[in-house]
């Protein structure tokens, strides 16, 4: 298997491309952008000078929205953003239902230490367990309907307080999964709307269809027209419902929305001083095996469903390929850390409950999420 000779990222992916030198399309993408980090920093700290004074200049009752998920990053944002620049901040977490109680606490500590306003903005569980279905039967990926849902608290949160800038925990330079097509697929409203109606349309033929089986008819006949006809209007109806149910859930509003910016494209930090100020200056802790991706319970499902796309990949490939790139991490450490992860698989924990819950079988869920090409079609 041939990997990016300065990242890690095997050429078996589609999304990646090694040149003659052997390195890898995401880190010439990244190299474009971020390469003379020296050379961008002073001009990057300007820009975000002037926007914030900007924001300022408006007198709206909130400069800023900051999602906020009880993680380092978007903990860290919050502290920057009300703590360093003054910023008068709200804060909005998406609740999906298994929001960590590390999370919880963090948020709330978070709270204390800025005297940031908050929303929780949640959706109806059994909903939200029906879409996480669908998404993945229909996509083989669930987290685009939690991304949608994120999406959603925020614009509305954004519009209802007229909040000109939105300011999250990522950005361009440490997005490692997102340049991944193939695994990755934002919460877009498009992305939503297609993928819920996909699946109508398949639910509304296949009750249609199936009326030529309805009893009373013999083999191989056909049932009345009308009999036909009332059954496609009632398969109609019922996919009808599906589909506003699902919008009414994650459809946003038309309207020319704030700014938004992922706060790493302009500060560049080291992780051992992120994780230092959060515990100084906002009381912030994580699970001592688990700082990365502590807030969501279902996290370590999204990594799994990777590795049963493409064996040749570990949870952990696509971060520790970032930190390589970022010069935060050893090549040939990293390497060691894959070899090691990769002869000794392990099934999360969560996922049985999980399948338990959304009532799909191991059998179901693994036949579901193994077809990287099924993202596609939705986009």
């Amino acid at each position: 298997m041939r990997r990016c000779e300065r990242c890690i990222l095997p050429e078996s992916l589609p999304s990646v491309q090694l040149d003659k030198n052997g390195v890898c399309s995401h880190c010439r993408k990244y190299d474009d952008e971020f390469g003379d980090w020296e050379a961008l920093k002073a001009e990057r700290t300007q820009e975000l000078e002037n926007l914030l004074t900007r924001v300022r200049e408006l007198h709206r009752p909130y400069d800023c929205l900051v999602p906020l998920s009880g993680g380092k990053d978007s903990t860290y944002v919050l502290h920057v953003c009300s703590q360093v620049y003054g910023l008068r901040c709200l804060s909005v977490t998406f609740d999906n239902g298994f929001l960590t109680e590390h999370a919880r606490k963090n948020i709330q500590n978070a709270l204390d230490a800025t005297g940031a306003d908050h929303l929780y903005y949640s959706v109806n569980r059994n909903h939200l367990l029906q879409l996480y279905r669908l998404f993945l039967e229909r996509s083989g990926d669930f987290c685009s309907a939690c991304m949608r849902g994120i999406s959603e608290a925020v614009d509305r949160a954004a519009l209802a307080f007229d909040i000109p800038l939105i300011v999250n925990g990522g950005g361009r330079r440490v997005a490692y999964l997102a340049p991944a097509s193939e695994l990755f697929q934002p919460g877009s409203l498009q992305i939503f709307q297609s993928t819920v109606g996909a699946a109508t349309a398949e639910v509304d033929w296949t009750l249609a269809l199936g009326a030529t089986h309805a009893p009373g008819h013999g083999e191989g006949s056909q049932p009345s027209r009308s009999g036909l006809a009332t059954t496609a209007v009632k398969s109609l109806r019922f996919g009808r419902r599906i589909v506003d149910r699902a919008l009414r859930i994650f459809e946003s509003p038309t309207f020319k929305g704030p700014v938004t910016i992922g706060l790493f494209d302009y500060l560049n930090v080291e992780p051992a001083q992120v994780y230092q100020t959060l515990k100084e200056e906002m009381n912030w802790a994580a699970p001592t095996d688990q700082p990365e991706h502590m807030d969501c319970a279902l996290h370590e499902l999204t990594f799994y469903i990777h590795t049963l796309k493409f064996p040749e990949l570990t949870p952990h490939t696509f971060h520790r390929s970032g930190m390589v790139r970022r010069g935060l991490m050893d090549r040939e450490e990293a390497l060691r850390a894959e070899e090691a992860e990769a002869a000794a698989p392990s099934t999360p924990e969560a996922l049985a409950p999980f399948l338990a819950e959304i009532g799909m079988s191991l059998a179901e869920f693994e036949s579901a999420v193994k077809d990287w090409k099924k993202l596609e079609k939705f986009r």
